[in-house]
């Protein structure tokens, strides 16, 4: 699972980054708390052969253009790749709107260690190697167009895709983004890749990632800031008086 990540540049800085053609001039990020519900940058294919990526914000959760309301979208933050090909949600998502998520790492939790009275689970953020903040781990991502009745105003919504963690994460979580290499980036955008094609390279990660415990500080979705992904230090010991 991802419930949530970060984003160490600005939305400028990430469409020079990815050389990307920004869909409007919005002043966004950086994010280090990215959260279900957020509007975040997603890199979508180019309109045609001529034309460069496109970067654009949507809002994390996945909303199908069937769904209700936009409420639906936080039970679908992820898509897990054993059932985006079958699950009614995401289907069509993956044979015809797919795209990508830059991140810088994200976050798991694991229960509390005995180093603290804080009983509440300790974040741990996880990268690639190496680490800098020019350095993005591309997810797979679908996205989808839902329109409000009432208004007619539309939304546009994703779903992050998870498979089975890398050896070096398991120990954090048994689940992790699809991290995608370039060349399989490029194949992930591209129209004419079939949809078995396109399941095909929901597999995990064969990179270098590593992780470290942070703060508790990032269990709040209003924190923000690089002091989020800061290496934890061990609590200092207490000398008691003889």
């Amino acid at each position: 699972m991802c419930g949530r990540y970060g984003l160490r540049v600005n939305f400028q800085t990430l469409a020079k980054l990815l050389r990307a053609e920004p869909v409007a001039d919005v002043e966004w990020g950086p994010d280090y708390n990215i959260a279900p519900t957020d509007q975040a940058p997603v890199l979508l294919p180019a309109p045609d052969t001529r034309a460069l990526p496109e970067l654009a914000l949507f809002r994390w959760g996945l909303v199908p253009f069937w769904a209700k309301g936009p409420r639906e979208g936080a039970k679908m933050i992820n898509a897990r790749s054993d059932g985006v090909a079958t699950k009614p949600a995401f289907r069509e998502a993956l044979a015809a709107r797919r795209l990508l998520v830059p991140a810088s790492g994200w976050y798991e939790w694991t229960p509390a260690g005995p180093d603290t009275a804080d009983r509440k689970p300790d974040p741990h953020w996880i990268h690639a190697l190496p680490e800098a903040p020019e350095q993005l781990s591309m997810f797979a991502g679908l996205w989808a167009k839902w329109k409000d009745p009432a208004s007619g105003d539309t939304l546009r919504t994703f779903s992050i895709i998870t498979t089975d963690a890398a050896d070096t994460t398991r120990v954090i979580h048994d689940r992790m983004p699809v991290v995608l290499d370039a060349a399989a980036q490029a194949r992930w955008l591209d129209p004419r890749t079939s949809t078995a094609d396109a399941q095909a390279l929901l597999v995990p990660y064969e990179g270098t990632l590593a992780h470290r415990r942070v703060r508790k500080e990032v269990n709040s979705v209003r924190s923000d800031g690089p002091q989020l992904i800061e290496p934890l230090e061990p609590p200092a010991q207490t000398r008691l008086a003889l």
